[in-house]
């Protein structure tokens, strides 16, 4: 006897959905949309996450927590780097900006651009720094 083949149209019970559904979002926006995303859909939750070097060593476990009691299951995160103008060119202050800033808070920044932590250790070596520079500047009038 000939086999017969049945074509049988089924739904897929859980779908792949991709965060955000085009492009990549950074990894708070990507926190966000996951923490946003229905609680009663079921669905498989693939992240697309930009990041300027790495992600958190702490992202799978944020994402996992955030479907907590949610139909859906987080199950990858696809990162990937920004370019490094795009990162630069982002950073980059204006002139005006660069004027209106606290000298603190662009050594603040400067410190988080370089990977360095900026404690408090180093903010009171700063703020001596700067005493420093401002009396050596009365003594020169």
């Amino acid at each position: 006897e000939k086999p017969q083949v049945e074509e049988i149209e089924i739904t897929n019970p859980r779908p792949l959905v991709t965060l955000p559904s085009s492009g990549f979002a950074d990894w708070e926006e990507a926190q966000a949309l996951l923490a946003d995303f229905p609680n009663d859909i079921p669905a498989y939750i693939r992240l697309n996450v930009e990041v300027d070097d790495f992600l958190p060593a702490t992202a799978h476990a944020d994402a996992e927590r955030l479907v907590e009691g949610k139909a859906c299951r987080f199950c990858f995160i696809n990162a990937r780097r920004k370019s490094r103008q795009e990162a630069l060119e982002e950073k980059a202050f204006s002139v005006a900006e660069f004027q209106t800033e606290a000298p603190e808070e662009i050594a603040r920044r400067y410190a988080q651009d370089m990977g360095i932590a900026f404690d408090e250790e180093m903010e009171t070596l700063f703020q001596e720094a700067m005493k420093w520079g401002e009396t050596a500047d009365e003594t020169e009038e």
